[in-house]
């Protein structure tokens, strides 16, 4: 029987969080393609209450940790690439069994560039695997959207990990709650996706992607050819508007100039745009007319000359700008 600790809350048990930390699985996409690197994956203990645990006496071992009732396994990946990535785990691929089991329906990931996603295994019990050393494997299966708008498949990247579960003592313990912090609380770097944490709940602790709600190419003078993506409302994906013609030079500033060729009353959406195509002036603005599916961008200069360049959702060139929420290039976007 494993050694008891008599808790001074009524018998209230209360685990205190422990991660042991492995080499977190990377995918890498660039330009010239994919380098993976070594793979790896993170293990989470609970007690028989369902409490993240320390290293206390009672129930299983697990490499070295005591009092292991169950456990789950977070698969992390990470995009350094140039491109936004979306990624699933590959459950039916994934061994042992319940493995494979706990990890279904886990759902897709979107990973913006420079960013990192992750997904966190459903319980399972330690019992099942005592008396051996286990390996569990996984596979995370990418895509991207390249310039022409086709979808492209990487190589699948592999990650596993070895878990050495030996038997103890099955007797309960206790810990007393004025020894430390509440388990599964907001706050403790893990994202309980098996409660009730998520983006919205617990942005400490789960992965929160970077929104934006206006984008436009990498050449930045809003010329022939170019294209925007905008969107009025957060957290949805962006609309693309593809360029469509410029007024010539007109005296004023965008502010207080005439934008009738632009459409019926325009009104402004934003300002300070990335970019501009005027010498010595502020950053381009954002109007849009009553007109559906119609935007202009105004940059003015310091001669008191100022210029319209109209986009619509009709143009040849929409498809020449991302349109998805996440970022992809801070040099060219406006961000919530």
């Amino acid at each position: 029987m494993g050694k008891r600790k008599k808790s001074s809350n009524n018998g209230l048990w209360i685990g205190i969080a422990v991660i042991i930390a492995i080499v977190v699985l990377v995918l890498i996409f660039s330009s010239k393609g994919t380098n993976p690197e070594e793979a790896g994956m993170q293990v989470i203990l609970f007690d028989n209450q369902g409490n993240l645990i320390d290293s206390v006496d009672s129930l299983s071992i697990v490499q070295g940790v005591k009092g292991v009732a169950s456990f789950a396994i977070r698969i992390s990946v990470s995009n350094i690439g140039n491109q936004p990535l979306t990624c699933q785990l590959l459950s039916s691929d994934s061994t042992p069994v319940a493995f494979s089991t706990a990890l279904t329906g886990l759902g897709t990931r979107t990973i913006p560039k420079t960013a990192s996603g992750s997904w966190t295994s459903n319980l399972m019990t330690a019992a099942q695997f005592e008396g051996t050393t286990t390996s569990f494997a996984t596979k995370v299966r990418c895509t991207y959207i390249s310039g022409d708008g086709s979808t492209v498949t990487l190589g699948d990247k592999p990650g596993n990990i070895s878990l050495t579960i030996t038997s103890e003592d099955t007797g309960l313990f206790e810990v007393d709650v004025s020894s430390g912090l509440p388990s599964e609380f907001c706050g403790d770097n893990i994202c309980q996706e098996w409660g009730a944490e998520d983006a919205t709940t617990c942005p400490a602790d789960c992965y929160v992607p970077p929104t934006v709600k206006f984008r436009t190419t990498s050449n930045l003078f809003y010329q022939s050819g170019t294209a925007i993506a905008f969107t009025e409302t957060y957290g949805s994906d962006l609309t693309a508007y593809g360029y469509t013609g410029t007024t010539g030079t007109l005296t004023g500033d965008c502010a207080t100039g005439s934008k009738s060729w632009c459409g019926t009353s325009p009104a402004l959406k934003l300002s300070n745009l990335p970019g501009g195509w005027k010498t010595g002036g502020a950053n381009p603005s954002l109007w849009k007319p009553t007109e559906s599916n119609t935007y202009c961008v105004c940059d003015d200069g310091s001669d008191g000359k100022y210029t319209l360049r109209k986009y619509t959702t009709g143009s040849d060139y929409v498809g020449n700008v991302e349109t998805s929420k996440e970022t992809i290039d801070t040099t060219r976007e406006v961000a919530w």
